[in-house]
């Protein structure tokens, strides 16, 4: 999912994350996650995939912010690092 670095009025805020998806044989890694706002289109976008939350393996954080960390729990069997 692309983020948008400028005032969002959907999102209410002055930008949010990019999310990205890398994968291979073993592993589904987020890099990043996104906010509340997103979670309905970041699981519509992996479903699209044909992945569900307990398909992702590892959720790297970029760093602490809101807009690239909240979601974090939506995925319960992946390493958060």
């Amino acid at each position: 999912m692309q983020g948008y670095p400028g005032k969002a009025a959907s999102h209410g805020a002055l930008g949010w994350s990019s999310i990205a998806l890398l994968e291979d044989q073993e592993h589904r890694v987020l890099v990043d996650c996104g906010s509340f706002g997103v979670r309905p289109l970041l699981l519509e976008r992996l479903r699209a995939c044909g992945l569900e939350p307990q398909h992702i393996t590892d959720v790297l954080l970029t760093h602490a912010h809101w807009d690239h960390a909240v979601n974090w729990t939506l995925f319960p069997l992946a390493r958060v690092c």
